[in-house]
């Protein structure tokens, strides 16, 4: 069996989102678990994960048992409604 292949991002398309200097993650909504396809800089500085831990993986892996079910819910919604949403982190969180 051959390994998963990683979601790719264009470089020039990625290249602009770094450019907005936010921390937030792309998922691919046309494939099943919709798998991560880009994190920004910032994401990464903010979780400490690397891109092997991130890419090609569903959001879920960043719930813990602390994870407010209301936020999760708020951004299934939004999945769902197709449409853009901000969840803050938790302050005092750890990654």
């Amino acid at each position: 069996m051959s390994p998963p292949t990683r979601p790719k991002v264009d470089g020039q398309l990625a290249g602009k989102l770094e450019a907005l200097q936010c921390c937030f993650v792309l998922a691919d909504c046309r494939e099943p678990d919709l798998p991560i396809t880009f994190a920004s800089s910032g994401f990464y500085e903010l979780t400490g994960y690397s891109p092997d831990q991130v890419l090609g993986k569903n959001c879920r892996f960043l719930q813990g048992p602390e994870t407010s079910r209301q936020k999760i819910m708020e951004m299934r919604d939004a999945i769902r409604e197709e449409r853009t949403c901000e969840v803050a982190k938790k302050q005092g969180c750890t990654a």
